[in-house]
């Protein structure tokens, strides 16, 4: 697993708004996986990046009674999607539930190419992200991990972004219960704006409907293409902006619809995420 410590350029001539489609069936895009009813992305070949928001509490281990949830001063909407989180970021909890969420691999969730299940896990602090780490590693014809963005300038966003070719895939179904759909779509996605917590990004067009998110998109990368291939910017949460006071506005104001992507460079909260993803990918 190699971390993208500093993006250099991203490939011009962003691509037109289209309808979403069934994403194709290659190594390196079968990163994206189902996890559960969520989305997540192979990261290295046996860790997953996902929302935390998608591992349910009886997932988790338990919180020891002498412990409180961690401090995320001013980003409380935001720490709030953990569910309570506590956890120690450097270290891997044991998923407790023996229903543990499948990892489908391949284009198919009804026929996928292998299923794994993760045996521990870690969250990010104050932010709506958590590792899975497999009890097996995936094979590398099945899937190819892609490389996590971790040092890209704040101040340089919105003008690589703007110029980059971004894409959205997931396993997004029109309501809860539907989710995963059989099969993974991707569609490009447009960048709406960023600011210090979060990247926005129009969706692309489901089902021949508005631009839209869908229940099981949580967890779901945003994908950049670069001069050497596609990488991981950030995280979808869902909608909305949340704590406004710390995390700034955004302008233009968002359309209705619209992809909110925690960023994998983001530095808000106790510890960068940088840190982080050095820690947990490297010595895991």
């Amino acid at each position: 697993m190699r971390l993208i410590l500093l993006l250099i350029a991203a490939l011009a001539a962003p691509v037109a708004l289209a309808e979403t489609m069934e994403d194709r069936d290659t190594p390196a895009r079968n990163a994206v996986v189902s996890v559960g009813r969520c989305t997540g992305t192979l990261v290295a070949s046996d860790i997953v990046l996902t929302a935390a928001h998608c591992l349910s509490r009886n997932l988790r281990a338990t919180k020891p009674n002498f412990l409180k949830p961690a401090a995320c001063e001013g980003l409380s909407q935001q720490a709030s999607l953990q569910k309570g989180g506590w956890e120690d970021p450097f270290h891997w909890y044991q998923i407790r539930n023996k229903k543990r969420p499948p990892i489908r691999i391949g284009p198919s969730s009804t026929e996928p190419l292998a299923v794994h299940r993760p045996g521990a896990y870690s969250m990010a602090p104050c932010a709506d992200m958590a590792l899975l780490r497999l009890t097996r590693p995936v094979l590398a014809a099945h899937a190819v991990p892609l490389d996590v963005v971790t040092g890209l300038p704040q101040d340089q966003v919105d003008g690589l972004l703007t110029k980059a070719q971004l894409r959205h895939a997931g396993w997004g179904m029109p309501t809860f219960p539907q989710a995963p759909s059989a099969k993974r779509q991707t569609g490009p996605v447009g960048f709406w704006g960023a600011n210090d917590c979060h990247v926005f990004g129009l969706p692309p067009l489901r089902y021949s409907g508005p631009h839209r998110i869908l229940a099981g998109d949580s967890g779901s990368p945003l994908l950049m293409r670069t001069s050497s291939g596609e990488v991981v910017i950030g995280v979808l949460y869902g909608r909305g902006l949340l704590d406004r006071q710390v995390c700034n506005g955004i302008s233009p104001p968002l359309p209705e619809h619209h992809g909110s992507y925690t960023q994998t460079f983001r530095t808000l909260g106790p510890i960068p995420l940088k840190d982080w993803f050095d820690r947990m990918l490297h010595n895991n």
